[in-house]
C-alpha cells in the first residue's frame, strides 16, 4: 500500500487500519508529498509494480 506521508484527506490511522479490508499481508509504503505523491515519485511507484507484477529482479 502506498500513500504520501503528509496527505491531508487520510492520516497514519486510516492507514493502520488498511490491513482489516485485505485477506493478503498489507506493507505500507509511505512517500513525502500529499494526495498526488505519486507525480513526485512517479519513478519509484512504477519501480515496486512492476516488481509486483513480475518478481523481484535477479
Amino acid at each position: 500500500m502506498l500513500y504520501g506521508k503528509d496527505d491531508q484527506s487520510v492520516s497514519e490511522y486510516r492507514v493502520a487500519g488498511w490491513p482489516a479490508y485485505s485477506d493478503r499481508p498489507v506493507d505500507p509504503k509511505p512517500f513525502g508529498g500529499g494526495h498526488f505523491f505519486i507525480r513526485e515519485h512517479a519513478a519509484e511507484v512504477a519501480g515496486i509494480i512492476r516488481e509486483l507484477a513480475t518478481g523481484p529482479d535477479i
